[in-house]
């Protein structure tokens, strides 16, 4: 490998780990809120009906927010683990398949 396609590598697989540690941040933020809207004290009994369908909403909104986020980190850490093992090995196929996964992580992350 050339000193470019080194560089190249290392940027690719730097941009996938920072995707998958932002991923993970926003994961933890929205786990926290799940945890906050399912508590008890959220849902008051002396709730109207309005209010009870808000958050439900509310709820599988953010059950929604959180898959698509698992599979957006998910994605970016295995595009960092291929270019990772592209580094070792010299399999030139893992370059495509991870800048595929990481163009799927990003639009899952969009």
């Amino acid at each position: 490998m050339t000193i470019e396609q080194t560089t190249q590598l290392i940027q690719i697989t730097f941009n996938s780990l920072l995707l998958g540690l932002t991923s993970g941040l926003i994961l933890a933020v929205l786990l926290l809120r799940q945890a906050l809207l399912e508590s008890p004290g959220f849902n008051a009994p002396t709730e109207d009906s309005r209010r009870a369908l808000r958050s439900k909403r509310q709820i599988q909104q953010n059950q929604r927010c959180l898959l698509l986020f698992s599979y957006s980190c998910g994605m970016a850490m295995i595009s960092g683990f291929c270019m990772a093992l592209r580094m070792l090995v010299n399999w030139q196929w893992l370059i495509p398949v991870s800048l595929l996964v990481f163009v799927m992580a990003i639009v899952g992350f969009w």
